[in-house]
């Protein structure tokens, strides 16, 4: 498929995903994929609770119902440069939560939505209080110091406070120790020894780089006193100083770190290793380029790490510098380069399209083309050889030439759909963008963003590109490029294809989809033979290619369709039927009312079959005769108040395969809160089986008054106690 919806590479190139191979390396993938509504976070602060909380984060999971909101609780774990999710459970559910946070003695408070999306102007607060014997329960000391600040504590007493049990506690002596300046200094360095606590070291750490972003601000103190005592550190036993010494140099620009940071790139550990790279962009100096690439070799697959060192070089060194890096006998080192010149949007990406690493050509193809670096998309729109292997990179070459707009352009894609050796849907798509080359949509057809081209496309250049080829496609081997051939055809009014597109609608033991692309091409080619051929068609075995050829007859006949119309009516299939009345609101001769008034006449007696009351109905309400109206509003009281009643004539003669399509369309959207098999949301029950759990009617129902009959598991069960009170949940 070629449409936006279906190829928007956040969805087919796993854009959403924790990081996977082939996925884009331009940008940073989540940690983990869990929480349908994600609204409040919070990490355990450290106090009031046991040991097993330490690291733990709540997170309100809300879906609109208390049914089926939840609390999620996990932690997260260094994995490589970067993190996984590790221990999550559900650890509350039945809460429609939208916040939650720690009080000051480990207790948990909950913001209650109460229930539904919409305000209901009112909520609740859940307090969840921690055993009162826990051995960690400081609730009377952090519940004095946190209101109070630690303003007037002496500095002792807040370096002493660098590493208490609570976040909370430390994080405010640290800040209370930063906004005292040059006064702070000698204590936080004294905080910086070997022998001190890790916490309390840390804290200095960030303390010491608060007192230096103050001094460069607005001057008083040398930065360098502040930020010098953090240059050992880079060479710490525990990798947590580490880590954070060289996020705080970085952050600073601190200059006479450069050479500690470089030695640095080698650290064991690659947490460490990210924050060096990420300093050494900031702290800038070509002398790191060649440790740099070292650390990109290193990166393999980790996209954290590969970012750190993307973010290194943009700060080191100029285009010229990372084409040089470019030029790296290694696909990582070379990956880098490409995100990279990316990040610059330089017209020198075109260079990496010949790249011998697929991965490397792909990520070049998604910069060009997804940017867009205009001046580059011509050499995208120019491949046309064995490199078309990677989906990725394929998909943009074809939708490059289309967006170029040239002759040049049109007949490369010429040649791609005419390469035998190339995958059957590659040459499909290039004849869709030859078919889309006329319309200049707006919607860009791989990225799915609005994105208008300038210039028209001469839809000449196109027709004359196809036209050579045009006989020798529609005698392909392939279905799918002899349907999307016609579809072309008709779009660049190539008229010449006439005498083979009615060959081809007629031919018995080709599939419908070829069939009746050939039959809506003839259509709107205006061919003169197309009259016959659906004359022709009207007996054919195939109930899509007849169900066509009964609709394009009112089409071309007119009024003198209707004998044939009511014949189908009285004695076709269901589909059949179902075409005849399609048909039938084409018409505006009286005769054709006279026939939709006889078949009212007949639903209202009980006798039109279930399959086509619904095409029944369309047809008649689409009249102007106020009779024929009348009869449809006669009929529609017969149904009583009933909303599900209403639409009982949707229950048969539908398509399951229409069906799956509307679910996930971008109109209806009922993919964001249900999951038909691995796809979908988690707000509602899952429908992958719904097909064997539920009849028709009760399906229908679900949709029309979904809250008649809930999901089980999903009803609100409310309990009144002996006392009056009320409560609700599940």
């Amino acid at each position: 498929a070629s449409g936006p919806g279906a190829t928007a590479p956040w969805i087919t190139e796993g854009m959403w995903r924790p990081a996977h191979p082939g996925q884009p390396a331009y940008l940073i993938p989540p940690v983990a994929n869990f929480s349908a509504g994600p609204c409040g976070v919070a990490r355990y602060p450290g106090t009031g609770l046991d040991e097993s909380w330490d690291g733990q984060f709540l997170l309100t999971d809300f879906r609109g119902s208390s049914n089926d909101s939840l609390l999620w609780r996990f932690r997260v774990v260094p994995e490589g440069a970067g993190f996984r999710v590790a221990d999550r459970t559900e650890w509350i559910r039945g809460v429609n939560a939208t916040d939650v946070t720690f009080g000051p003695d480990g207790s948990v408070w909950l913001l209650d939505w109460t229930d539904g999306w919409e305000p209901a102007h009112r909520g609740r607060i859940h307090v969840l209080q921690p055993p009162p014997n826990s051995p960690r329960n400081r609730s009377a000391e952090t519940a004095q110091l946190l209101p109070t600040g630690m303003g007037s504590l002496p500095n002792d007493r807040c370096v002493a406070l660098l590493d208490d049990p609570d976040q909370r506690i430390r994080q405010e002596a640290q800040f209370a120790l930063a906004e005292r300046g040059r006064d702070a200094v000698e204590p936080l360095r004294s905080a910086l020894a070997l022998t001190e606590p890790v916490a309390r070291r840390r804290h200095a750490v960030w303390a010491l780089g608060q007192i230096a972003r103050q001094a460069q601000r607005h001057g008083g103190l040398d930065p360098a006193l502040a930020l010098t005592p953090l240059l050992p550190l880079l060479a710490d036993p525990h990798p947590g100083i580490r880590q954070t010494a060289a996020s705080v140099l970085g952050d600073l620009r601190f200059q006479p770190a450069q050479s500690a940071l470089i030695t640095a790139t080698t650290d064991s550990d690659p947490t460490v290793r990210r924050e060096v790279a990420l300093a050494l962009g900031r702290v800038g100096g070509a002398e790191a380029l060649d440790s740099l690439i070292t650390l990109a070799r290193q990166s393999g697959t980790d996209p954290v790490l590969r970012h750190a060192v993307v973010m290194g070089l943009l700060g080191i060194t100029d285009a010229e510098g990372v084409l040089r890096v470019g030029q790296d006998p290694s696909p990582t080192v070379r990956l880098v380069a490409v995100v990279a010149l990316r990040r610059m949007e330089r017209t020198e990406l075109s260079q990496f399209l010949a790249d011998p690493d697929a991965a490397v050509r792909a990520e070049a193809a998604r910069a060009i083309h997804d940017l867009p670096v205009s001046s580059a998309l011509p050499d995208l729109a120019r491949i046309s050889d064995s490199r078309l292997t990677e989906p990725a990179f394929s998909r943009r070459v074809v939708n490059a030439g289309l967006r170029v707009g040239t002759p040049e352009s049109a007949r490369g894609l010429v040649t791609l759909a005419t390469n035998f050796s190339l995958p059957e849907h590659l040459r499909t798509d290039a004849l869709a963008a030859l078919t889309a080359w006329p319309a200049n949509a707006g919607r860009d057809r791989v990225t799915g963003l609005w994105r208008p081209v300038a210039l028209p496309r001469r839809a000449i250049d196109a027709a004359e590109s196809l036209a050579p080829v045009l006989t020798k496609l529609l005698q392909d081997p392939s279905d799918s490029v002899v349907a999307e051939t016609a579809s072309a055809a008709a779009a660049l009014k190539l008229n010449a294809a006439g005498s083979i597109l009615n060959a081809l609608a007629r031919e018995i033991r080709r599939p419908a989809r070829v069939r009746t692309a050939a039959l809506r091409a003839l259509a709107e080619l205006q061919d003169p033979q197309l009259p016959a051929t659906v004359d022709a068609l009207f007996a054919t075995p195939d109930p899509e290619v007849r169900g066509l050829a009964l609709r394009l007859a009112a089409r071309l006949s007119g009024p003198a369709a209707l004998p044939l119309l009511a014949r189908v009516l009285e004695n076709g299939t269901a589909s059949d039927q179902q075409a005849a009345f399609a048909g039938l609101t084409r018409l505006t001769d009286p005769q054709a009312t006279a026939l939709l008034s006889t078949w009212m006449d007949r639903l209202l007696a009980g006798t039109v079959p279930p399959s086509i009351q619904l095409d029944l109905l369309e047809a008649a309400e689409a009249s102007a005769d106020p009779k024929l109206q009348q009869r449809v509003a006669q009929y529609r009281e017969t149904l009583g108040t009933d909303p599900v009643a209403l639409y009982l004539t949707s229950l048969q003669g539908g398509s399951a395969e229409a069906g799956q399509v509307l679910f996930q369309s971008a109109e209806v959207q009922c993919i964001r809160c249900h999951k038909l098999w691995d796809r979908g949301g988690e707000v509602g029950p899952d429908l992958s089986r719904i097909g064997s759990q539920l009849d028709r009617r009760a399906l229908l129902e679900s949709i029309v008054v979904p809250d008649r009959r809930l999901a089980p598991g999903y009803e609100t069960v409310l309990v009144t106690l002996d006392d009056e009170e009320v409560h609700s949940g599940i």
